[in-house]
């Protein structure tokens, strides 16, 4: 009979490109279904064609799941998409089996990307009428108060430990509701101050620390 032969490579796409380069990481245990179309049977009528399942199975230690001994034809080769990664090439594809030889289909894949790791910082100044040093409802809330946002970046390692560093993040006004967002911030401890206007007495601290988390809001009190 003709038979010909199918194998399937899974690689780690490093660079994205969806083509196999030397050197780029051969994948195990990535589960494949191969189905092939069969011709639609003479009963009475023409009946549609029917999707006949080959096989599945796992790549092994070289990356490569073999199929062997197949009828000539058109096979349809289905990855199954694991958590964490993304494909560079089709999840499906189709191979020609010819007589005497053999097929090859490659499949890459890469390492999907965490999401940044980022939070928001929110300012509100208020005029603390009662002097308590804390926002009460009815307090007007200031607008045109300018803070400054600032973070302590960690000491390089260049030949000996040098000292932390202070790295700007921004300055800015409060708006008409007396607030002031910086977003998108990495998670850590910044140091906010505020720039006392001529006239006025805080009630609060000139300069204080908020911690910024992942997917939270921090948020900060300055009365006057």
């Amino acid at each position: 009979p003709e038979e010909g032969d199918l194998v399937i490579y899974k690689f780690h796409d490093l660079d994205e490109d969806g083509v196999y380069d030397e050197g780029e990481p051969m994948l195990e245990d990535w589960e494949f279904t191969v189905t092939v179309e069969t011709p639609p049977l003479q009963i009475e009528q023409v009946t549609p064609s029917a999707i006949m399942l080959i096989g599945t199975g796992l790549t092994d230690g070289d990356g490569m799941l073999e199929f062997l001994g197949l009828d000539p034809g058109e096979y349809t080769v289905t990855e199954t998409l694991q958590d964490g990664w993304v494909n560079t090439t089709p999840l499906t594809q189709v191979a020609t089996v010819v007589d005497g030889e053999t097929a090859e289909l490659w499949f890459g894949n890469i390492i999907e990307e965490e999401p940044p790791e980022e939070g928001d910082l929110v300012i509100y100044k208020f005029h603390d009428l009662d002097e308590d040093g804390v926002y009460d409802e009815g307090e007007p809330m200031l607008e045109d108060w300018e803070f400054t946002v600032t973070v302590e970046t960690p000491p390089l390692q260049i030949e000996q430990v040098t000292p932390s560093a202070i790295m700007l993040i921004g300055t800015g006004l409060t708006d008409g509701d007396g607030m002031l967002e910086f977003l998108g911030l990495d998670p850590g401890e910044y140091t906010v101050t505020e720039t006392l206007q001529d006239g006025w007495v805080n009630t609060t601290p000139l300069t204080q620390v908020a911690t910024v988390v992942d997917g939270e809001t921090a948020e900060l009190w300055f009365g006057n």
